[in-house]
């Protein structure tokens, strides 16, 4: 059976993921959802599915509800989903919202699954020291390894959330609001205008003017800008000013560069 992994990443941390199962699952192939979503594709011709993206705020990122409720599955007869999280206990409302947008479809959701990776979303939080950050990457290969096994053989196993109200409220407003939250970043002095952070947005939303960063309000907050750019001159108000940076380390700057 024909597997599609569809994925979205920011920092790499999903990617990084995905090319994991890939490894695992049987016949499959990876496909970057900003790509589709960029060319307007929605059709997906495989039997067997699986989503493979960020926890953001608690829930689903804001591209990855509208593609999953636009993209045609009636020839997929088998779903799952992993999210990545720089942590295990947060609430979680993703496989609350997926089996109902699936729902609609006349789908279920066969398997959900959260993988603990590197911490990247610095504008609450520094990263992680560097042990931890190899402990959660070894932890995250045993983890890829046992679920592709249940997903090569079609197993049903969904790992549900836990307080699922509160995460859909705070799901439900963070979307409401996250393609505006560029307005605080901004480049200081230490900007080279190598036009990195462009290349690296998923979504398009930064365009270089006077070789100079503009964000146009279209932002998925993945932090790809922050955290690739080669001096650190990307900042978010004052928050990170004083804050590392974070990227996969087996993740190049091309990988994440949708063509």
């Amino acid at each position: 059976m024909k597997t599609i992994l569809y994925y979205f990443s920011g920092t790499g941390n999903s990617l990084a993921i995905a090319k994991e199962f890939k490894k695992n699952i049987i016949n499959s192939r990876l496909i970057p959802i900003a790509k589709i979503w960029k060319n307007n594709e929605n059709i997906s011709n495989s039997e067997k599915v699986g989503f493979i993206f960020p926890l953001y705020f608690w829930g689903l990122p804001k591209i990855i509800e509208n593609f999953i409720e636009k993209i045609d599955l009636s020839n997929v007869n088998y779903i799952f989903c992993i999210s990545t999280s720089g942590g295990k206990s947060s609430p979680d409302c993703i496989p609350d919202k997926l089996k109902k947008i699936l729902n609609k479809k006349n789908k279920i959701l066969n398997a959900y699954f959260r993988i603990v990776m590197p911490s990247n979303y610095i504008k609450e939080y520094n990263p992680d020291s560097k042990a931890l950050i190899q402990k959660k990457l070894d932890n995250s290969k045993l983890m890829v390894n046992s679920i592709s096994k249940l997903i090569n053989s079609n197993k049903n196993k969904i790992k549900n959330g836990r307080a699922v109200f509160l995460a859909k409220i705070v799901n439900r407003i963070w979307q409401n609001n996250v393609l505006k939250s560029d307005k605080k970043f901004y480049t200081d002095n230490n900007c080279i205008s190598c036009g990195t952070c462009q290349k690296v947005c998923p979504v398009n939303n930064i365009s270089l003017i006077n070789n100079k960063p503009k964000w146009n309000n279209k932002c998925e907050e993945c932090m790809a800008c922050i955290h690739f750019c080669p001096k650190k001159a990307i900042q978010y108000g004052k928050k990170t000013q004083n804050k590392g940076r974070y990227h996969h380390p087996d993740i190049t700057i091309n990988e994440l560069i949708i063509k």
